[in-house]
């Protein structure tokens, strides 16, 4: 999880997962992620179903990250803002990595 500068307004910061960097290829396909064309298969992954919205989520278009950039997806993909609609976020607007949930109280806990 990477804490950013939200691309589609600058004053927000935003936190989504980080799917892929510069140089790599991304597909969705019913509801899965593939990167390089390998299906990804890490749990906190695998576990949500990634809808086919946006201009970069089309099924069966991959796109390929550009350098110096990161490919990121939000875990509620039904009603995540996230690289599927505005692209790939550049590496400088990335502040830090995510590490905990404090809010709210009944879900606070450390991030894998």
């Amino acid at each position: 999880m990477v804490v950013f500068i939200y691309p589609a307004d600058p004053a927000r910061d935003f936190i989504k997962r980080l799917i892929a960097v510069g140089g790599e290829t991304v597909e969705i396909r019913k509801g899965d992620i593939y990167v390089n064309g390998q299906a990804v298969e890490h749990p906190l992954i695998k576990k949500n179903y990634y809808y086919n919205r946006g201009e970069y989520g089309q099924e069966n278009t991959p796109i390929t990250v550009p350098d110096g950039h990161f490919f990121v997806l939000g875990d509620n993909s039904g009603s995540s803002s996230d690289g599927r609609y505005w692209g790939f976020v550049p590496q400088g607007s990335v502040i830090g990595r995510a590490e905990i949930i404090y809010w709210p109280l009944n879900r606070m806990r450390f991030l894998p």
